[in-house]
């Protein structure tokens, strides 16, 4: 399975380059139509092709390579998801989902996004949308985003060093033993946006529930998607996964999954409180907020973990964690869909290590059983950035 990074700023608005070459998947020949009109007025893009099903989408982009596909979901012959998935075997290719299902059911949404989908507009009033120029807009900035994202292999062992320190230091985990519990219950906040539910499909199977920890998720989504998504991480872990509700309590073994539309925070004794604040950087929930409510709350007992987004959600709070006593790890660039968040965390300084994506469950575990960070032999896997702790306790007591 291929994964994407985005380097972020956008360079393509400030130089010269090449053309986006969009190819164009739907079974209606009139939303072919509209979306080629909503690109042909963009001086960035070039329509290279249109296809009327999946079958013809494997063939068209076999032979016209384009950068970027935007994909219908629900289409004779062969669908969008079966073709996303052979896509993503025979030529690797950026994906925008762009149908009517991406809103009707969240459960195809986030397998396509599980699959190597970047991103996902929905049509405005079903699969033939006659008002679908009135999306125009938000089409084109997510596929503009979208197609500056670089493919990267999700399952190759990590190669490149991070490059946001002058004189970084590079490790590898040794073999970790299990751990027995301690009598200290960590608060692990995991913050993640766009490429957050195919890194999670690894991450959280290696979590060990049997630790004294309780876990808090802010996946950005659009409203209605977050019970699904709870429902089906707790389908692939052995953690107990719920959508957050007011007075939810923080129990160990369980994560929660902060709800589209609301800031989550915690209260004084230890409970979940909503609210519908302005959103920050443009999203509601924000990473930050939460962060920033368990590092007070709950100080050298918190853990935060940054992984893959666009923004830079999440790299205040990072830091607030840090002051306030805790850790926090982050996603590296070469496992990353998109680089922005754990890099704006990292340059924030909140950061103690960077990680390829299929190492952080096991030192999410190490830090909850012992308090510290992995110990490291001298390899390639792991970036220690300058001054995090090594082999000290990190954390205080709860109370």
């Amino acid at each position: 399975m291929s994964l994407y990074d985005l380097t972020e700023p956008d360079l393509r608005a400030n130089s010269a380059f090449a053309r986006i070459r969009l190819l164009i998947v739907d079974d209606s020949a009139l939303m072919r139509q509209m979306i080629a009109e909503i690109f042909e007025q963009e001086a960035d893009f070039e329509v290279v092709g249109t296809a009327r099903n999946g079958e013809e989408a494997l063939q068209k982009t076999l032979e016209l390579r384009p950068d970027i596909l935007t994909l219908d979901v629900q289409m004779p012959r062969m669908d969008g998801l079966t073709c996303l998935k052979q896509l993503m075997v025979v030529r690797p290719t950026r994906v925008v989902m762009l149908s009517v299902q991406t809103t009707e059911g969240a459960e195809v949404t986030l397998e396509a996004l599980r699959f190597g989908a970047i991103d996902f507009v929905s049509k405005p009033s079903g699969s033939i949308s006659l008002n679908l120029l009135t999306r125009g807009r938000e089409i084109v900035d997510v596929v503009r985003r979208a197609a500056q994202a670089r493919l990267v292999s999700l399952h190759s062992p990590s190669s490149s060093e991070v490059s946001l320190t002058n004189t970084p230091s590079l490790a590898q985990f040794s073999p970790l033993t299990s751990q027995k519990p301690t009598s200290q219950r960590r608060v692990v906040v995991i913050a993640a946006s766009t490429g957050g539910p195919a890194a999670l499909d690894t991450l959280m199977p290696g979590l060990d529930s049997n630790l004294n920890a309780t876990y808090l998720l802010i996946q950005h989504l659009p409203l209605g998607f977050t019970k699904m998504f709870a429902q089906r991480l707790n389908n692939l872990c052995a953690l107990e996964v719920t959508e957050a509700k007011p007075e939810s309590e923080l129990k160990r073994g369980c994560l929660l999954v902060a709800p589209a539309g609301f800031h989550l925070e915690i209260s004084g004794d230890g409970k979940v409180v909503l609210n519908e604040n302005p959103p920050l950087w443009g999203v509601r929930p924000a990473a930050d907020v939460v962060f920033h409510s368990v590092a007070a709350r709950f100080g050298g007992a918190a853990i935060g973990v940054v992984l893959t987004g666009m923004g830079r959600d999440g790299a205040s709070g990072a830091k607030a964690v840090k002051a306030a006593g805790g850790i926090c790890i982050a996603q590296d660039e070469e496992t990353s869909v998109v680089y922005g968040m754990p890099r704006a965390a990292v340059e924030a300084g909140g950061i103690a290590r960077v990680l390829p994506l299929q190492n952080m469950a096991d030192a999410l575990n190490t830090l909850i059983s012992t308090g510290q960070l992995p110990t490291t032999n001298g390899g390639r896997d792991a970036l220690i950035l300058p001054g995090a702790p090594h082999g000290n306790s990190l954390f205080q007591s709860l109370l």
